[in-house]
């Protein structure tokens, strides 16, 4: 029995690590949120837009840049954050940051070498 346990348990500890997705954290300058977005773009609070955008745009730049491909060739800034601005506002509970790194993983797929 105890022998099964064991077993039970070692197999456990194999697979966890591969079945577990772990997230490396990421930092946004202020409140992680796309209700905080969307709140300042509705609101014209263009010091938070720019703190929040402008992390946006640098994080897919930073991935462009480290991917190799030149996702960002035929976008715009403002298409971006247009882009993100509706993404966040259908999932307005969900870390902005979330949202654009899946944005920059459609870029990165999308894109041909």
């Amino acid at each position: 029995m105890r022998m099964l346990i064991f077993a039970g348990l070692a197999l456990a500890a194999l697979t966890a690590p591969a079945m577990a997705q772990q997230r490396i954290k990421i930092l946004a300058p202020s409140e992680d949120t796309c209700s905080a977005l969307t709140a300042a773009m509705d609101a014209g609070d263009t010091s938070k837009v720019l703190s929040l955008g402008g992390w946006a745009l640098g994080f897919l730049s930073g991935i462009a840049q480290e991917s190799g491909k030149d996702i960002l060739r035929d976008v715009t800034s403002e298409l971006i954050l247009d882009r993100l601005y509706d993404s966040c506002k259908a999932q307005p509970a969900r870390p902005m940051t979330l949202l654009a790194e899946e944005l920059a993983e459609s870029l990165v797929a999308r894109q041909h070498d």
